[in-house]
């Protein structure tokens, strides 16, 4: 699985996915973040030897919205235990904000 705090650059995950990759010829079903994630694997790797890939719901033209109102003040979903600034700061120190934008 993908941890979306990290780069999609993060090297360990890559080089487990090249390997598995290698190893299966997989058909891969990925959702959100880990649309991305396989793009990332496709520019490293165009000689890939993924059998079939599909993508749901990743945002390969970016998000924006909430996202950049998250940047800029907070956002938390109206979820009364986490402060907007709590979320701001989250928000700003997550690889993956930076490349849904």
């Amino acid at each position: 699985p993908y941890d979306w705090r990290l780069s999609l650059y993060h090297t360990d995950h890559m080089r487990r996915l090249h390997l598995l990759v290698e190893r299966h010829h997989p058909i891969v079903i990925a959702h959100s973040m880990g649309g991305l994630v396989v793009q990332e694997y496709f520019r490293l790797h165009p000689q890939n030897m993924i059998y079939k890939f599909y993508a749901v719901g990743t945002p390969f033209k970016g998000v924006g919205g909430n996202l950049l109102k998250g940047f800029i003040k907070g956002y938390n979903m109206e979820n009364p235990y986490l402060s907007l600034d709590v979320s701001k700061a989250i928000i700003r120190n997550s690889y993956s904000s930076y490349w849904l934008l």
